[in-house]
């Protein structure tokens, strides 16, 4: 049966999403996209993925042990990909260049190439021939075991029983995340968690998050306004290990919504043009 890989790119992006929390899953694939239900092995953290970048016309499921190495083999297949596209549009701007130099604009003609390469170029496409999924295109060639799902059942989290309460929370982007996780190393702290607040600044009310570990009694910390999107009555702190905020940038986004609820339980949900997720994990104490 032919699954079909609408976005290489993307696609690539949510096998390296998923495998930062697990390195097993099951994939559900249908016409409408592909979803994936996944936990962290201490349970810390559940995640919904839902993706557009692979589709089928009609519904498959398959598990797979080791999700890295159908990544770490998606990127060689993407890779191969651009440098073709990268010689094509190269060739074709070559050959208006030697017409006349003078009327060339590279960026145009390069979007203009780009479009015709990937019009005329077949579709990518994963086969799932029980027990395998395979790929071959171009003279790269793959295939992968697949497993029954109950040697992965420890992989998939329980569904959530109720709609969690959005009693306050904020609006973040990715590229906020990212200077979070890059400030961090300034603490060189062994357990660095971020704690999250809303505090007034002369400019307005902000949400600030601050790097530090509060259950130590010496401790550098460093702290940073992240946005002054907020909404709810703000209830103290919210505290994370610093590798679980990193999971809100799972699916990069210029807006990643992060709501709380009373008890701490934290909800992350962000989306691109064909990949999104929902993210459950919960609030530390201190």
């Amino acid at each position: 049966m032919d699954i079909k890989i609408e976005d290489l790119q993307y696609f690539e992006e949510l096998l390296t999403s998923i495998s930062k929390i697990t390195g097993a899953c099951k994939f559900s694939v249908d016409k409408t996209g592909c979803e994936v239900k996944v936990k962290s092995e201490t349970e810390a953290v559940r995640a919904f993925f839902n993706s557009k970048s692979l589709v089928s016309e009609e519904p498959i499921s398959f598990c797979l042990s080791d999700i890295k190495k159908l990544n770490r083999s998606i990127k060689i297949v993407s890779d191969n990909r651009k440098s073709k596209m990268e010689s094509y549009v190269k060739k074709k701007i070559d050959s208006y260049e030697k017409v006349d130099d003078s009327k060339i604009n590279k960026k145009e003609l390069t979007i203009k190439f780009e479009y015709q390469f990937k019009k005329r170029e077949k579709p990518f496409i994963l086969i799932y021939d029980h027990p395998y999924i395979k790929f071959s295109k171009d003279g790269i060639k793959f295939k992968f075991t697949t497993i029954k799902e109950d040697v992965i059942e420890y992989t998939k989290p329980t569904s959530l029983t109720r709609e969690l309460t959005d009693d306050y929370g904020f609006t973040i982007s990715s590229k906020m995340v990212s200077r979070i996780a890059e400030i961090s190393s300034i603490t060189a702290l062994d357990k660095p968690k971020v704690y999250i607040y809303k505090e007034n600044h002369d400019s307005g009310e902000y949400i600030v998050a601050e790097v530090d570990d509060k259950t130590q009694k010496l401790s550098d910390s460093i702290g940073i306004p992240i946005t002054n999107n907020f909404f709810g009555d703000w209830y103290g702190h919210i505290c994370l290990i610093l590798d679980a905020f990193k999971l809100f940038n799972l699916i990069p986004s210029d807006e990643i919504k992060v709501a709380m609820t009373k008890e701490k339980a934290i909800s992350v949900k962000s989306s691109n043009k064909f990949n999104s997720v929902h993210i459950i994990t919960q609030g530390l104490k201190k």
